[in-house]
């Protein structure tokens, strides 16, 4: 094969799909000094452009954006409760979509499909001690998270009948 431009394009996909991680660092570099670029030639038009493009993304993806910002205040309740418990912890971005993938998206008590809605729920209860972290997490459908509270997993499990 030539050493065309065709060549070097088909070497970056292959490169792109090899390391799909090095390719999203590179273009998420790319696009942060593109952004800076644009802000820096014109502040206010930047900020005013962006706001609208904003505006447009909410206002023609509203599901999406109901859904991020339940999962956001999801977050942000149970990184307060702990903060004020004393328990501490931090829970990283994304891991409600991380924990969804490895529970195939269905509820661990009654394997109910989450689809519908799901909240985040601490396995070990922050008023019982429990931390506010990724492997102290899980996700439950609205009605099984509501009626385990703030129960110890042991006897909540119990009280449905799954343990002994």
């Amino acid at each position: 094969m030539g050493k065309g431009k065709g060549n070097v394009k088909l070497q970056k996909k292959r490169y792109a799909e090899r390391y799909p991680e090095k390719e999203r660092a590179r273009n998420t570099r790319k696009c942060a000094r593109r952004r800076a670029r644009r802000k820096a030639e014109d502040p206010i038009g930047y900020a005013e452009k962006r706001r609208a493009a904003n505006a447009r993304y909410r206002e023609k993806n509203p599901e999406k954006v109901r859904a991020q910002r339940a999962r956001s205040n999801a977050i942000w309740n149970g990184k307060r409760r702990a903060l004020l418990l004393g328990t501490g912890g931090r829970i990283s971005s994304g891991i409600a979509d991380r924990l969804g993938k490895i529970q195939k998206w269905r509820c661990v008590v009654c394997l109910k499909d989450l689809s519908d809605g799901y909240h985040i729920d601490h396995i070990f209860p922050l008023a019982l001690g429990g931390r506010h972290e990724d492997s102290n997490l899980q996700l439950l459908c609205p009605s099984c998270n509501l009626s385990k509270g703030a129960k110890h997993p042991v006897d909540f499990m119990r009280s449905r009948g799954f343990l002994l």
